[in-house]
């Protein structure tokens, strides 16, 4: 919980106060779980889950999370998945017939003469190891870019951008109206337009509703 007449965060397990970048000898840091938005001290985190635990989740997670969030996380596997994307272009050589034609282009592809690149992107096939390929993705379907974003951003308030889950949160109104006018561009690539929102989550207007959350303070960007 954030505290304004302080400018503390309170542990919502312990009770404990501290500034976002203070250090206590005994309980730590002050965090913020990415799941649920509670504030928790590394004392409480280790308590309830370990020290190993507290470890991995910092070093080997994309997340941060409280102690129940973190206990209560679905356990993963390690799958091995295989990519292959296929890349295609149409030269033109003159040769005595078509099956010297052939041998013509694949010597000078092997000597690098021919280079594909993004370009000649024609599409990718994803499969797991040991079956055929199952999902195909050609490249003159349409890509819902805004749902592509947010699938990619860090769950987390750190850094510039980051997503909810719902919408993307920019650490300014320049930032946000970037995103905007970039996503715009990506989906005119593709003959579509797409009409994008904006707002900010104001501190001072969150507090009297009492909806602090961790994207109090941020700027939004969603779509129709």
């Amino acid at each position: 919980m954030y505290l304004m007449g302080s400018d503390e965060y309170e542990c919502d397990i312990c009770g404990f106060r501290e500034k976002w970048d203070a250090h206590d000898d005994h309980r730590g840091d002050m965090w913020e779980c990415e799941r649920c938005g509670k504030h928790f001290c590394t004392n409480c985190f280790k308590k309830a889950c370990g020290e190993e635990d507290f470890r991995k989740m910092l070093s080997e997670t994309d997340n941060v999370l409280c102690p129940e969030c973190w206990k209560n996380q679905p356990q993963k596997k390690e799958f091995s998945i295989n990519i292959r994307e296929t890349l295609e272009t149409q030269v033109a050589v003159e040769a005595e017939s078509e099956e010297a034609a052939l041998r013509e282009v694949e010597r000078r592809w092997k000597n690098g003469e021919y280079i594909l690149d993004a370009d000649n992107f024609q599409g990718v096939d994803f499969w797991a190891a040991g079956h055929p390929p199952v999902k195909h993705i050609d490249a003159r379907e349409k890509i819902d870019w805004f749902e592509l974003f947010l699938s990619r951003m860090r769950d987390y308030s750190d850094g510039e951008v980051w997503g909810n889950g719902d919408e993307l949160m920019c650490k300014t109104e320049a930032i946000a109206d970037a995103m905007c006018d970039l996503l715009f561009q990506f989906y005119a690539t593709q003959g579509e337009e797409v009409v994008f929102h904006t707002g900010y989550y104001d501190p001072v207007e969150d507090a009297r509703s009492g909806e602090e959350d961790r994207c109090t303070g941020w700027w939004y960007v969603d779509c129709d």
